[in-house]
C-alpha cells in the first residue's frame, strides 16, 4: 500500500529542520479519526496542534477541524480551501485592512469566510504561535480598481445573503464607471464573488432533488441504514444541519413544504 498520510511528528521534524525564523504550513486535508489516532484530541473536538506543531514565530492554517471532512467542489479545479488561498493572494482581495500586505491572519480570514459560504460544515482554524499571525505572505495591489470593485461586490453580496439588489447594482454600476473597468471585467468580478454562493445553493439543491427522489421511491425514513445514508449525503455535500433542516422537518411521503 503506498504512504497515504504524514505523521504530525514528522511535519513538525520537517519544519525543526528549516532554518527560517518564520514558517507557515497549511494543511488542505480531512482531520479524521486517522489523523488523530495517538493524539490527544480535546473535547471541542480539535488536536492540540501547539502541542505536536508548535513553534516560534509558525503560523499553521488548517482546512477544517480534527473531526471534520476538506470538501470539494465540481465547479473548481483546486479543494475549496485551497482556491480560495489562492485566490486571496492572486487577487489581493485578502488584504482585509488595505495596507498592501497580506498577513498570514488576514488569508485566513479571507480563506475562511469564502469556504463558509459555499460549505458551512467546513470550519478552517488557524493557530499562530509567538509572533505567527503577523507573518506577511504577498503584497497586494490596493489602489488597484478590480480590487477595489471586487471588495464593494463583496460588501453588497454578503449584505444581501448572496444577491446583488437592483440598488447594489447600479451602486456597483457607478464604481465601474468611476473606476474606470469595462464591461467584461466587472461581470467577471461580480460571477466570482456570487460563485461560492451559487455553489451552496447548487449542493442544498442537490440535497432537496435526493430526498424527492428518495419519497418518491417510498425510501424515505424506511430504516437506520439509509437514515445514515442520508446523514453521510449529506456530510459528503458540507450541510449543516440548520442548512438542510427545513427538509427534513416538512419532508414526508404526502406533503412536502419548504420556505
Amino acid at each position: 500500500m503506498p504512504t497515504t498520510a504524514v505523521a504530525a511528528r514528522d511535519v513538525h521534524r520537517y519544519m525543526n529542520q528549516s532554518k527560517s525564523k518564520r514558517l507557515v504550513i497549511i494543511l488542505d486535508c480531512c482531520f479524521s479519526g486517522a489523523f488523530a489516532k495517538g493524539l490527544t484530541v480535546k473535547d471541542s473536538g480539535t488536536i492540540d496542534l501547539q502541542q505536536h506543531l508548535g513553534g516560534e514565530g509558525r503560523a499553521i492554517l488548517t482546512a477544517s477541524t480534527s473531526m471534520q471532512y476538506a470538501f470539494e467542489s465540481e465547479s473548481l479545479e483546486l479543494s475549496i480551501y485551497t482556491h480560495y488561498l489562492v485566490e486571496g493572494i492572486e487577487k489581493g482581495a485578502a488584504d482585509r485592512d488595505g495596507d498592501g500586505l497580506i498577513a498570514v491572519d488576514e488569508l485566513h480570514e479571507y480563506a475562511k469566510s469564502k469556504v463558509q459560504e459555499v460549505s458551512p460544515a467546513m470550519t478552517p482554524e488557524f493557530y499562530p504561535f509567538k509572533d505567527g499571525y503577523r507573518i506577511f505572505l504577498a503584497k497586494s495591489p490596493k489602489d488597484d480598481p478590480s480590487l477595489k470593485y471586487r471588495k464593494e461586490a463583496e460588501k453588497r453580496a454578503k449584505l444581501n445573503q448572496g444577491k446583488f439588489s437592483v440598488f447594489a447594482l447600479e451602486l456597483l454600476e457607478s464604481k465601474r464607471i468611476e473606476w474606470e473597468l469595462s464591461e467584461n471585467e466587472a461581470m467577471a468580478i461580480r460571477e466570482e464573488v456570487l460563485l461560492p454562493y451559487r455553489e451552496y445553493v447548487r449542493k442544498r439543491d442537490q440535497y432537496e432533488q435526493a430526498l424527492i427522489r428518495a419519497v418518491n421511491e417510498e425510501e424515505y425514513l424506511l430504516n437506520e441504514a439509509i437514515q445514515q445514508d442520508l446523514q453521510d449525503y449529506q456530510q459528503h455535500l458540507g450541510l449543516r444541519d440548520e442548512d438542510i433542516s427545513c427538509y427534513a422537518a416538512k419532508f414526508n411521503k404526502q406533503h412536502y413544504l419548504c420556505f
